[in-house]
């Protein structure tokens, strides 16, 4: 009679089919019935002792042991190794747990013993000579610092370095801890060494602090605490005197004029500004301005001597055949169109887009310009 494998999985028990061949079918098996990752497997011999196996050569002892019947215990064997592991710990648990102790004990006694082996010091002398290197130290850089011979109207001290004059009152000046509490309301010029005494003996004077020149004013305090005042009393401002000068209004206005032309300029250039000069002087009939800039390269001190000396010969110029073509014929000449208009003030895009819509005519193209 052959031999029968029964699988015992806690209160569940199977009888396999067929024998398994060795351990890998056998686990198998064991997996595809109990759902076990890593299973082991248990039984008992002759003499009733429990044997537990994974392997192979194990598998094949237990089948020649036993007789008809193979009863087998699935177990997980992962569990198996926790609960090895446990065992083994528990049994050591009372022993470490003494000799954890006794370590505890022994490192809190040799420290107290380093504490108490530390002489304590006066903590309170090692405040003063603290203090005192604090103030060694400011004296040295009050002493770096020059001395304006301006005394603060607040604290009475002679101020150093930098100084905030009044651009309106006589002989007023604040140091630099005292302009912070906010004590004037009148513009305070921020100014340095040498320039601060000539603004406090008034060599030099501020100009007036109007709505234009705000965006010169030092940021010495925030908006929200500025805006925290009585409307009655405007708040004080600091201007750096340094930026006063650079920003001397007397200085600018040439710059600003020139830039002014410049941008006035470059409207009237796009705009077919040297067309519109053409027109001032008379020659209305753009083919012959046309034809003049053409033979003029595109000069217009040339173009206006040929406008000039023909015109006293009555000498009536016929423009050139190629600026007369339009249609297909004229997409070949594209280039040349735009530079003509762009030599009388013409913006590029602006004449690319009448040469389009104009089946490029430059004559039509013009008068659409100049009309638009």
């Amino acid at each position: 009679m052959s031999k029968v494998v029964k699988l015992q999985f806690f209160n569940e028990c199977r009888r396999l089919g067929i024998v398994p061949k060795d351990i890998n079918e056998l686990k198998t098996c064991s997996k595809d019935l109990f759902s076990i990752a890593n299973p082991a497997f248990q039984y008992k011999d002759e003499d009733g002792d429990t044997i537990l196996f994974d392997k192979d050569d194990e598998y094949k002892i237990a089948l020649k042991v036993t007789d008809k019947v193979l009863r087998l215990t699935v177990l997980d064997y992962t569990e198996v190794v926790q609960n090895r592991i446990q065992l083994s710990f528990s049994m050591n648990t009372s022993h470490e747990t003494q000799s954890t102790s006794d370590i505890k004990n022994k490192i809190q006694k040799n420290i107290d013993a380093e504490i108490n082996s530390i002489e304590c010091k006066d903590m309170s002398i090692e405040t003063i000579e603290y203090k005192e290197l604090i103030d060694q130290i400011h004296k040295i850089f009050d002493m770096r610092l020059k001395k304006l011979g301006i005394l603060c109207e607040e604290c009475e001290k002679e101020i150093l370095h930098v100084a905030y004059v009044c651009s309106e009152c006589d002989n007023f000046a604040l140091c630099d801890k005292c302009q912070n509490k906010d004590l004037h309301e009148h513009v305070l010029i921020k100014a340095y060494g040498d320039d601060a005494l000539n603004v406090y003996n008034k060599k030099i004077i501020s100009p007036p602090c109007d709505d234009k020149r705000k965006l010169m004013i030092d940021p010495v305090r925030s908006s929200s605490k500025s805006s925290s005042k009585s409307p009655s009393k405007s708040p004080r401002n600091a201007v750096d005197f340094q930026v006063n000068k650079a920003k001397n209004p007397a200085r600018c206005s040439a710059p600003v004029e020139s830039s002014q032309n410049k941008n006035s300029d470059e409207k009237e250039q796009g705009s077919g500004g040297v067309m519109k000069k053409f027109m001032a002087l008379g020659f209305t009939d753009i083919n012959i301005v046309l034809d003049a800039m053409i033979r003029a390269n595109n000069n217009f001190d040339k173009a206006c001597e040929i406008l000039f000396n023909e015109s006293n010969s009555e000498k009536i110029p016929q423009i050139s055949n190629r600026q007369n073509r339009s249609g297909s014929q004229a997409k070949s000449y594209m280039k040349e169109n735009l530079q003509t208009l762009k030599s009388l003030g013409f913006d590029e895009n602006r004449s690319f887009s009448a040469l389009i819509k104009n089946k490029y005519d430059i004559v039509k193209a013009i008068e659409f310009l100049i009309a638009n």
